[in-house]
């Protein structure tokens, strides 16, 4: 059987129909792919961001920890000599009461043979 021309043309603006639904379709497919790699590309942006401020931070962390390393560094110096400081004074000190024991012990010894 042959199409006449009436069918065919109204066959046709359905297909049409069909067309352009789903071409409005894949345009609203298409702005929401658009849309999100423009979020995407902004998150991207703001990740890279706090990726170099990370990076800073880090750095004066690192600096700071330097910083912190070598103040302890001198502090156990400036400890050391103090600690052998210490012990040169303890040692003068222990010398010194042995000297003064060793006085009074003369002392007592003398004032002893002197007494009648």
């Amino acid at each position: 059987m042959a199409e006449t021309v009436g069918s065919r043309v109204t066959r046709l603006e359905n297909l049409i129909g069909i067309l352009a639904e789903k071409q409005y379709k894949l345009d609203d497919v298409m702005t929401a792919l658009a849309e999100s790699q423009i979020k995407l590309h902004e998150s991207q942006i703001e990740t890279d961001r706090q990726m170099r401020e990370t990076d800073r931070q880090m750095r004066g962390l690192r600096e700071s920890q330097s910083e912190t390393d070598r103040q302890m560094r001198e502090t156990d110096l400036r400890m050391r000599e103090t600690d052998r400081r210490m012990m040169e004074m303890s040692k003068e000190t222990d010398a010194k009461i042995e000297r003064l024991v060793q006085a009074i012990a003369e002392f007592i010894r003398n004032g002893k043979q002197s007494r009648p």
